[in-house]
């Protein structure tokens, strides 16, 4: 990547990808702070327990990671009137903020599944670290987007699904109850979030024509 971006557009990949991975992990503090909590009544098989106590920390960290990453791109969108510009192409930090929600959702699902002390995670991991290493060598990404839409790519093939998968099991979750448990506001703010792509295409196709 050192080669192939310019030295703008790398400063401006990892300024952003360090901005928005901090919200990632601010937003992750408070169902880390409970997680003793979480692995003893596990511990206990209170499996219903568990299940209805994990909702409410799974909704507060989507919350607060789709909540601060709109902010974040309401700045990049309008430069906060001028006074404070992070300076980043705003397709590139939609796909960045999307790309790492997903990593941040299957991230919360990966603790979950781990307060039964198994720990598979470091082979998707590697799997995955891997493959997006290998794709940045092999296709050379000439834009901090493409090296982002990369990323996404390496973490969608496995990642992004699996450990949802295996953290629902766990907890004895059908796919359309987790979904109906889900604050609604969650929704929206998503809802918002693709919004931004659609926005950001039309005034692209705009500009063309």
């Amino acid at each position: 990547m050192s080669r192939s971006l310019s030295l703008e557009e790398a400063n401006m990949y990892m300024f952003n990808l360090r901005i928005v991975l901090m919200i990632s992990a601010f937003s992750m503090i408070y169902f880390s702070s409970l997680t003793p909590v979480y692995v003893d009544i596990r511990k206990n098989h209170a499996l219903i327990k568990f299940k209805n106590a994990l909702i409410k920390p799974i909704n507060i960290v989507t919350l607060i990671f789709l909540s601060l990453g709109l902010i974040y791109l309401i700045i990049v969108k309008f430069n906060y009137l001028g006074l404070f510009s992070l300076k980043s192409d705003l397709k590139f930090s939609i796909f960045l903020v999307l790309i790492l929600f997903l990593e941040r959702h299957h991230g919360l699902h990966m603790h979950i599944y781990s307060t039964q002390n198994k720990e598979p995670w470091y082979k998707f991991s590697l799997f995955t670290g891997v493959l997006y290493l290998s794709l940045l060598l092999i296709l050379k990404p000439t834009s901090a987007i493409d090296a982002i839409l990369i990323l996404g790519l390496s973490n969608l093939i496995l990642n992004n699904w699996l450990p949802v998968k295996m953290s629902l099991q766990s907890m004895g979750y059908s796919i359309n109850e987790y979904f109906k448990n889900l604050y609604k506001v969650n929704y929206v703010l998503f809802f918002l979030l693709i919004s931004l792509i659609f926005w950001n295409f039309y005034e692209i196709y705009l500009s063309i024509n």
